[in-house]
């Protein structure tokens, strides 16, 4: 991140989305959050890199095409965790008649 807030201190914050190495670190940013299973920021790196990519090279680039590869895999995963989350509150214990009784006293 200190590498992006540089990029983008030196060259503006406008700039850094035409300078292949600021994309690099976004992309770079992307994978470090994927492994780390926090989909949403690596999403957001990857598209940022992406949409920079397609104006400094063009679309059919191997980068972009590599990144549009990340984003669809990515999107399984996230489309993968929500399943199994789906799935492990189906599979939730019904509550004990314990529980439901101390519930219904106000005990619990």
């Amino acid at each position: 991140m200190r590498a992006l807030h540089g990029y983008e201190k030196a060259l503006g914050a406008g700039n850094i989305a035409t300078y292949i190495p600021a994309l690099n670190t976004l992309r770079n940013l992307g994978s470090l959050f994927e492994i780390q299973t926090d989909f949403a920021k690596a999403r957001n790196m990857y598209l940022k890199a992406l949409t920079g990519y397609k104006k400094v090279v063009g679309p059919n680039h191997p980068n972009c095409q590599s990144l549009q590869e990340n984003l669809r895999d990515l999107d399984t995963k996230i489309h993968n965790s929500q399943e199994i989350l789906h799935l492990d509150s189906e599979r939730a214990l019904p509550t004990s008649r314990r529980h439901r009784l101390f519930k219904k006293l106000g005990l619990r």
